[in-house]
This record gives structure tokens, sequence and C-alpha cells, in this order.
């Protein structure tokens, strides 16, 4: 089990009904795309990267392409 914030667990349910993704494939992707940080740290960095990303006009649809990719977020800043 991972420690997070009740927003945090919100977010992600949120984020898996937008993308028709169950949590535990949204956190697998989230988990193989991890470098030397923890699970919790990773998840609260996707979420944030997740919704900057909509404020940005990132489309859903290209969301879609980088986490099947095996990218929960752009690199692009």
């Amino acid at each position: 089990m991972v420690g997070l914030e009740t927003g945090f667990w919100e977010a992600l349910d949120e984020i898996t009904n937008g993308r028709s993704v169950t949590l535990s494939d949204l956190l697998a992707i989230i988990d193989a795309d991890r470098h030397d940080t923890d699970l919790a740290s990773a998840i609260r960095v996707f979420v944030l990267g997740y919704y900057r990303d909509e404020l940005m006009g990132t489309s859903s649809s290209e969301m879609t392409k980088l986490s099947a990719a095996g990218h929960p977020r752009s690199n692009t800043p």
C-alpha cells in the first residue's frame, strides 16, 4: 500500500476515470517510469504533471499515446 494524501487518491481516481484505465494499470505505468525515487513521490509528480499538462493544453489523446508508450507525462517544459 502506498501512503498518499486524500487529494492525490481523488486525483488518481479522476485520471483513471478520464482515461478509462484501472488504477492498478496507471500505478504500474508510474512505477515503471520512476527513477531512484519512492513510488509515493513518483505518483505525486505524475499527478502534478498531469494537471499541469492539462492546463497547458496537452490533448487527452496525446496523453493516452504517452502513457501507452510508458511515459505518464510529457517531458517538454
